[in-house]
């Protein structure tokens, strides 16, 4: 289940014995409410990292190794969203040269593959058929919402009512008056 961030809620109260002073006091009161729901939108990140004596050769190694994951992952019936990103190539150094430069060795290129599926059951056939493909790292795999507005609202009305009972609870107890900006009314 995906937790929608708290959202914090702001009250203020004045100090009526101040207001007559023509100086206010202010206590600051929060809300929090979390909304627990189910995700309807995955992203599979499925890195590629190739290692030879030319950056071409590397490039190449792992463009065929995308090529192998796209393949793949039409195989296993995804169509959404596969986008590659994160494009790298980097030389690889062992030791400084007499004139003092890094002698390059070799390069390290790499590649991510993003799988953006509206099917979170397709999460673990993702990653098993990249992984065989060739993918030879799994960078991580998020989880949302295609539209957390819903969430997100209630989580709202849950934390002013929260941050409500508590500025209640206080003003009982201290006797000011509870005064609200204007949007949350």
């Amino acid at each position: 289940m995906k937790s929608i961030a708290p959202i914090v809620l702001t009250l203020l109260i004045a100090w009526p014995a101040f207001a007559q002073t023509g100086t206010e006091s202010v206590l600051t009161v929060s809300g929090n409410g979390e909304v627990r729901v189910e995700p309807d939108l995955a992203t599979v990140r499925l890195g590629i990292v190739g290692q030879a004596e030319t950056a071409r050769v590397a490039q190449d190694a792992v463009n065929l190794v995308g090529a192998a994951i796209l393949d793949a992952l039409a195989d296993v019936g995804v169509d959404d969203d596969i986008q590659t990103a994160g494009l790298n190539r980097t030389p690889l150094s062992r030791r400084m040269r007499a004139d003092g430069e890094p002698e390059i060795i070799g390069y390290r290129a790499s590649n991510t593959v993003s799988v953006r599926v509206t099917d979170v059951r397709l999460v673990g056939g993702i990653i098993d058929a990249g992984l065989e493909a060739g993918a030879n790292q799994l960078q991580g795999v998020s989880f949302g919402l295609q539209d957390d507005l819903a969430a997100r609202e209630e989580a709202l009305r849950m934390a002013i009512a929260e941050a409500r009972r508590k500025a209640e609870a206080m003003a009982d107890a201290l006797g000011p008056r509870i005064e609200t900006w204007p949007y949350y009314n």
